[in-house]
């Protein structure tokens, strides 16, 4: 599997070891000589030092044979135009960071497969942590519905067992939950 990503900042470099923790090849374009440079000592991979909204340096990048292209600069019109210009080399996957969650309705219209509002995320971790401090995780399954993954105390004896196995007043940690409030799966 392949993936081409578009900047090497902090939110890049999280991608790049990310994807190659799960085996993939990846590419970066960096339009930073200083920042590319370090991400090849760092890493090793092909880093395209330029312009990520130029179609010859994706095509130096590899974008005719990535299956996943991440946008992920902080400048949302680069990210954008570049996610435009990956959908002509018809991309399977593609994902774009901006800042403003005015723009999300926009991109998602052009099916720019994940539109991503990094302090958005970050904001509801934080509040989710807050005020959630049991939930460990939640993950989004559909548009209209989540998993939710529950922290399991000491005192819950289920380690190891299977689902089946266990008494529903004794494990209540895995719930999936529609977006409205109604829960669908409750274990």
């Amino acid at each position: 599997m392949f993936a081409v990503i578009l900047g090497g900042g902090l939110f890049g470099k999280r991608m790049i070891e990310l994807f190659m923790e799960k085996g993939w090849k990846v590419s970066v374009i960096e339009r930073d000589p200083v920042l590319a440079e370090k991400i090849v000592d760092e890493y090793g991979i092909s880093v395209i030092q330029g312009d990520g909204t130029d179609p010859y340096i994706l095509e130096q990048a590899g974008i005719e044979k990535a299956d996943v292209f991440i946008a992920s600069t902080s400048k949302e019109d680069a990210n954008t135009l570049a996610a435009i210009i990956a959908k002509e080399y018809n991309v399977p996957k593609i994902i774009v960071r901006i800042s403003k969650s005015s723009y999300v309705k926009f991109l998602e219209k052009i099916d720019i497969d994940y539109v991503i509002v990094p302090e958005e995320i970050a904001a509801n971790y934080v509040f989710d942590h807050v005020f959630h401090p049991d939930i460990k995780r939640v993950v989004e399954l559909t548009d209209d519905s989540n998993l939710v993954i529950l922290k399991i105390t000491k005192d819950i004896n289920v380690i190891g067992k299977k689902l089946s196995e266990v008494r529903g007043d004794e494990f209540k940690s895995i719930a999936l939950v529609k977006k409205d409030g109604r829960i669908l799966i409750d274990k």
